[in-house]
């Protein structure tokens, strides 16, 4: 059924839309509230709610915010 050159070995990834997801409502404010948490006593407060200021803003630092995310998520797993 598939022609004969077909790559069966090729990497079959996917783009996840981290930035475009982050320009929500809902995910913004999921972030926000997990860097404004009380809980939240490692991280510097004011710089990271400038990093999504700008995202707000221009929408480049998806990539950077959602690593912050794993990071708050692994540290109240494994950590706290």
């Amino acid at each position: 059924m598939l022609p004969n050159k077909f790559d069966f070995m090729r990497k079959q990834g996917f783009i996840f839309p981290v930035n475009k997801l982050l320009m929500f409502r809902k995910w913004h404010n999921f972030l926000s509230d997990m860097i404004n948490s009380e809980r939240n006593y490692y991280l510097d407060k004011k710089y990271c709610n400038e990093l999504l200021k700008h995202h707000k803003l221009r929408g480049n630092l998806g990539e950077s915010l959602f690593a912050l995310r794993l990071f708050l998520v692994w540290y109240e797993t494994y950590v706290n």
